[in-house]
């Protein structure tokens, strides 16, 4: 992928080859650029006037906006004001024109800024409106212009960069002249001296201020109504972003002579000393108050000046392993680099340690190396600001270094009560070992913390679910961990590297905690008992002929689950067991004591029952003839006196089609009259009215 400096160095020569002076016109010309980068007018601040805005694309025109509708820029003719410029990339060339006789263009006379680099930060220039200039409004142009610096062109812009107008009412100067030439004196953690030019004649002003972004009220911040110059501000926040605004009180009464406020002026706290517990992994580059210096010895403490080549990597050259990580690489002689660290209040809550992540490897590798033979890497520490250090850790040509990083834990109890710093100092002295000692030192995770309690870790509660699904039982294992270092890792049997273990399977499980300084705990055996998923056990009783209704289902047991069970068949049937089925397939909902639920089904099959069963065999039940071509069908049985008996004819779907009673003698003989039935299988029953008993046979039509 291109960098944004790639697509800038190729899209500039092309800007040249399309533009067309557009100035030739009678009309303002309303050039276009690309500000995707950064590259537009971001803050733009004149006097009392302030305008913060985005990439040029509020008019429909890339890079072109016309901020003329917005009202507040009056400015005093003859007057000098305070402008402030950013942008949000680095190598902007800013200029600006006042269309001073309302030509609808703007000449080169009428410059009042010509190509101040601008960057990333705020930057302030004095501007001067011109004393010829008629009272009245005006149209000003403000042009971001990137690597643009000479002969400025309010028409032509390179690819990049931006254009934006306003509205400028130039009125008549003040009596209370608008104050310029802001700057800070002096900065602390939590204190800022400020002072400014006073063009008038203003011997009192007032001050306003608070949070970068803060929406000021008009009037004098408590305690700062007609102070001096310079102010002092105290009771501000370490590392914090704040706006002033400064006006001149020429009356001292807040309202008949005061100036315009000036548009904010800005700037950020100094660092403070840090309360641990503190933390850095470099995820997003150094860090806030982190310094770094490219010349210094051990002796002389790191020095303002000299080339930095630390980087932020995927620690040791593994870009997988931690989010980021502070490295340099090491190479040729007499390159001394420092990474200072921020200051550390260790008067309360201590005692404390600091702990960090370091490797060293060959140059762009993973590999091994030792150090060359006055090459060094120490840690260090001051108590006094910086001015001595002391080496807490070091590495030299005697010691081998891991590649793949180790871990280190240094007890702090000797500064307990004292304001630190610390250090990672490298050197490669002044041997050249030749290029196979060049190296690269890799630095993350650096905490200062208490000691602490040592590492525990127990199992909070196991949740054990109300159901089991797929045959497969889970629980959730919850742990809770105390003392030790932060952040901890965790490793569980199977994988598993989460603090809680969830939807594990019914087993014994063991967890390995590491703390942040390394120290390592492994639980006792964790069981989970987990509880059977329901099934089933049933026999199953075929019917004996098509819609006999005589089959049956038997569950014998229910295994798993936690009982009682209830029962709920696809027939609306509510008992364990179901009988008088015919053949199909029956299922079942079982429901266990928690809500569990399991589905089972079983099928009824339909018989294929001999022509004359055991019974009907006892009592010589016979039909004849069979099969019969003319329908009518005798029946005879031998039978015990003095007995009733129900005589059944049942068609091929199992519908009753005759019946009749009768008695018992010794000798049964009758006539079964199936002329006006179809052909098919019929069936002859004997029933016995005092205990149910049957017998029956097949007769073929």
């Amino acid at each position: 992928m291109r960098s944004p400096l790639q697509f800038k160095a190729m899209f500039q020569s092309l800007a040249i080859l399309l533009f067309v002076p557009s100035f030739l016109s009678a009309q303002y010309c309303t050039p276009t650029s690309n500000c995707s980068f950064g590259d537009g007018v971001v803050e733009f601040g004149l006097g009392p006037f302030y305008n913060a805005s985005a990439c040029g694309s509020d008019q429909g025109v890339a890079g072109y906006s016309d901020w003329t509708a917005l009202t507040g820029l009056d400015l005093g003719q003859g007057v000098s004001y305070d402008g402030q410029f950013r942008s949000d990339f680095a190598n902007q060339y800013y200029s600006i024109w006042i269309d001073s006789d309302n030509s609808d263009s703007f000449e080169s006379s009428e410059l009042v800024l010509t190509d101040l680099a601008v960057g990333t930060t705020l930057v302030y220039a004095s501007i001067t409106i011109p004393a010829s200039i008629p009272l009245g409004s005006y149209r000003m142009r403000v042009q971001s212009a990137y690597a643009e610096n000479s002969s400025p062109d309010p028409c032509y812009m390179p690819f990049y960069g931006e254009t934006e107008d306003y509205t400028l009412n130039v009125i008549e100067p003040p009596s209370c002249i608008h104050v310029s030439g802001i700057s800070l004196n002096a900065l602390s953690a939590t204190t800022a001296t400020i002072s400014w030019t006073d063009a008038g004649t203003g011997s009192a002003w007032d001050i306003e201020y608070g949070p970068s972004g803060f929406t000021p009220t008009g009037m004098p911040s408590p305690g700062f109504d007609d102070i001096t110059n310079p102010a002092f501000i105290d009771g501000l926040s370490p590392v914090s972003n704040y706006d002033v605004y400064i006006r001149a009180d020429c009356g001292m009464d807040n309202v008949s002579d005061v100036s315009s406020w000036t548009s904010p002026f800005s700037f950020i706290t100094a660092c403070g000393a840090v309360i641990p517990s503190y933390y850095n992994n470099y995820a997003d580059g150094l860090g806030a108050c982190w310094e770094l210096f490219g010349l210094g010895t051990l002796a002389d403490g790191p020095q303002d000046g000299g080339f930095t080549n630390w980087f932020n990597s995927g620690f040791a050259n593994f870009p997988n392993i931690y989010e980021g990580s502070q490295g340099i690489t090491m190479y040729g002689v007499n390159n001394n680099q420092w990474m200072v660290s921020p200051d550390f209040d260790l008067s309360s809550n201590g005692p404390f340690q600091v702990e960090f992540d370091m490797a060293i490897t060959a140059a762009y590798t993973q590999n091994a190396i030792t150090l060359g033979s006055d090459d060094e890497v120490h840690f260090l520490i001051s108590a006094d600001f910086g001015a001595t250090w002391n080496t807490i850790q070091y590495w030299d040509s005697s010691i081998e270094a891991n590649p793949t990083g180790g871990h280190f834990v240094h007890s702090l109890d000797f500064y307990d009560g004292l304001i630190v710093r610390f250090a990672y100092f490298t050197t490669t002295g002044t041997v050249n070992n030749g290029f196979q000692f060049d190296y690269q030192v890799f630095l993350d995770n650096f905490r200062v913390q208490d000691e602490g309690s040592p590492l525990v870790v127990s199992v909070d509660m196991i949740i054990e679910p109300d159901c089991f699904f797929f045959g497969n039982p889970l629980a959730d294992i919850l742990i809770s961990v105390s003392g030790g270092m932060t952040p901890y890792s965790f490793m569980w049997t199977g994988g598993s590297m989460n603090e809680d273990l969830v939807d594990a399977e019914a087993g014994i499980y063991t967890l390995e905690v590491t703390d942040g300084s390394g120290s390592t705990y492994t639980s006792d055996p964790i069981d989970v008992p987990g509880t059977p998923v329901l099934t089933v056990s049933a026999i199953v009783t075929n019917e004996s002929f098509n819609n006999w209704n005589d089959g049956s289902i038997d569950i014998t047991e229910v295994f798993g689950g936690q009982p009682p069970y209830t029962y709920s068949w696809n027939n609306a049937a509510t008992t364990q067991d179901i009988t008088n089925l015919i053949n199909a397939l029956w299922c079942v909902d079982i429901t266990d004591n928690n809500g569990c639920t399991t589905d089972t089904c079983f099928t009824v099959e339909q018989g294929a029952p001999s022509s004359i069963n055991e019974f009907a065999q006892e009592i010589g039940l016979r039909v004849f003839p069979n099969p019969s071509l003319d329908g009518i069908v005798y029946v005879q049985a031998e039978m015990t006196n003095n007995e009733k008996w129900e005589l059944q004819v049942l068609d091929p779907q199992g519908r009753v089609i005759a019946q009749q009673n009768v008695f018992s003698s010794p000798v049964l003989k009758t006539q079964v009259d199936l002329t006006e039935e179809a052909s098919g299988l019929y069936m002859v029953r004997l029933i016995r009215t005092s205990d149910g008993g049957s017998a029956s046979t097949l007769i073929r039509r």
